[in-house]
């Protein structure tokens, strides 16, 4: 057998050295135990859970435009209203069928883009926008010919809207003028 020396470079015995090998085979021996029982527990854990269905919320508009004291206004193809001078519209905007969340609605006039208030079916209602209700109406008075009236659906909600519930809206040749917090 060869000499093994240790630390303070004095001969090994032979009995040292076996208890020397024998600590070292037992701690490599622990150490492969630890880890094939964390990998087994690794490779073996599982987590059950019950059918979790993740749906997302829906808001979509239905719009109605109708001449005051007249006949409903049809859509163009694209979804548009072109609106004639000197009459005056009512406005009235629902959520769709089916519609799930609170949203609001972008009114383009004359590619000019206003967003309005909150826009709530009755079982859409909470505490914290109470004053919003379906449906969300409001006038249009047109003194300029071709008016171009385009609505966009977004759900979620705003601060501070441009168009409220009974607004009344006056399209001239190059301005629009929007009055809120009519009776």
């Amino acid at each position: 057998m060869k000499n093994f020396f240790d630390i303070k470079d004095e001969k090994m015995t032979e009995k040292a050295f076996s208890q020397s090998l024998i600590i070292s085979f037992v701690s490599i021996l622990l150490c492969l135990v630890v880890l094939c029982s964390t990998t087994y527990a690794w490779f073996t854990s599982e987590k059950a859970s019950s059918s979790n269905t993740l749906t997302s919320g829906s808001f979509d508009i239905a719009v109605s435009v109708k001449i005051k004291d007249g006949a409903d206004l049809e859509p163009l193809a694209d979804g548009s209203y072109k609106l004639e001078a000197s009459k005056t519209y009512i406005v009235e905007i629902n959520p769709a069928a089916g519609a799930t969340v609170k949203g609001y609605c972008i009114v383009t006039i004359d590619d000019k883009p206003y967003k309005t208030d909150v826009i709530l079916d009755d079982e859409m209602t909470d505490d914290t926008y109470k004053t919003a209700t379906a449906p969300l109406t409001f006038t249009i008075d047109s003194q300029k010919a071709d008016t171009v009236l385009k609505f966009e659906s977004h759900w979620g909600v705003l601060l501070n809207p441009d168009i409220k519930e009974k607004a009344s809206i006056t399209v001239k040749d190059s301005q629009i003028e929007i009055k809120n917090d009519l009776p």
